[in-house]
């Protein structure tokens, strides 16, 4: 599933198949999918370096002057961690974008609306 042109590390590969292991669904995911996959990997990998960072430096920083800042790698986390969100949503990963693509009915037990009736 990994683009023919792709150049991946072993810890990018790594995680990359742990991604398809654990998430792809053979009915909702293709071999297109793998570009974004792999990029959701990466950006895993960069929240993981950032939170490396954090832990050494932590969240608070000095800036040049010597003022106590938000860490830089507590902005990027930031950004990464919203990235992360959105692509998993748009691959169907998180509870709730399940939960927009599962057609009605689909719960465990049949019709959904049984209850109602």
């Amino acid at each position: 599933m990994l683009p023919p042109f792709a150049e991946v590390s072993d810890e990018e590969q790594r995680v990359f198949s742990w991604l398809v292991d654990s998430f792809s669904v053979d009915a909702l995911h293709a071999k297109a999918d793998g570009l974004m996959l792999l990029t959701l990997a990466r950006k895993i990998l960069l929240l993981r370096q950032c939170e490396k960072k954090i832990e050494q430096w932590g969240p608070v920083v000095l800036n040049a002057s010597g003022s106590p800042m938000k860490s830089p790698y507590c902005t990027v986390a930031d950004a990464v961690s919203i990235e992360i969100r959105r692509i998993m949503g748009a691959l169907g990963m998180t509870p709730e974008a399940r939960a927009r693509l599962a057609p009605l009915g689909s719960a465990p037990g049949g019709d959904s609306w049984e209850r109602f009736d």
